[in-house]
C-alpha cells in the first residue's frame, strides 16, 4: 500500500479541521426547520423522561433552534439556583409540573460574566418573589435578573423558549 504524500496528508488534516469547525459552529439544538407540533403526550412524556434522569442540576431535552428562538423542555430538581440574568436574551417558562419560588427583578449584587451574554452569581436586591406552578407562564425580559428555588422533595418542570430581545439592557 502506498504512503500519502505530505501535501495530501495536510489536505486531509485541512479539511478534518474545516469539519470540526463547522460542527461546532451549529447549535446543539435540533433545527425548526418545518411546521413542528409537540402534543400534551409529547410534553408528558418528556416530562417523564426529565424525571428518571438522576441529576442534583436542571436537565433538559432540547426541542429545537430557529434563529434565535431556542426552545427545550428542562427539570430543576430541589435546589437554589443562581441568580441570573441574560443581556440580550427574553425568557419565557412555562410551567408544565411542579411549584418553585421564583425571584425577578430588582438588580445583582455580586454577580459576574459566567458566560457570553449571561451574568450570573452574587445575590438579588430589590427583588419580588412569587410561587409559580403547574400552569404558569413568565416572560422575562433581557436583563431582568432572576433567581428559582425549588423546595426539597420537589421537581419543577419547564417549558423555556430563549429568543433575542429586541432591547438590550442590563441590570
Amino acid at each position: 500500500m502506498k504512503k500519502p504524500s505530505p501535501a495530501s496528508r495536510l489536505i486531509g488534516l485541512l479539511i478534518s479541521l474545516a469539519v470540526i469547525s463547522y460542527a461546532q459552529q451549529q447549535s446543539p439544538f435540533p433545527p425548526l426547520e418545518n411546521f413542528a407540533r409537540w402534543s400534551s403526550s409529547d410534553m408528558k412524556a418528556f416530562v417523564a423522561r426529565l424525571g428518571a434522569k438522576v441529576s442534583a442540576g436542571p436537565v433538559s431535552e432540547r426541542l429545537g433552534d430557529s434563529g434565535s428562538l431556542r426552545a427545550f423542555v428542562e427539570r430543576r430538581a430541589a435546589g437554589e439556583y443562581e441568580p441570573e440574568a441574560h443581556t440580550e436574551i427574553d425568557d419565557l417558562l412555562i410551567v408544565q409540573q411542579g411549584e418553585a419560588t421564583l425571584l425577578y427583578g430588582g438588580t445583582i449584587e455580586g454577580g459576574k460574566e459566567t458566560r457570553a451574554g449571561q451574568i450570573g452569581g452574587g445575590k438579588i436586591v430589590g427583588g419580588t418573589s412569587l410561587t409559580i406552578s403547574a400552569g404558569d407562564m413568565i416572560y422575562l425580559p433581557a436583563g431582568m435578573p432572576h433567581h428559582i428555588s425549588v423546595a426539597p422533595g420537589n421537581n419543577l418542570y419547564l417549558l423555556v423558549l430563549k429568543t433575542a430581545s429586541s432591547k438590550t439592557k442590563t441590570k
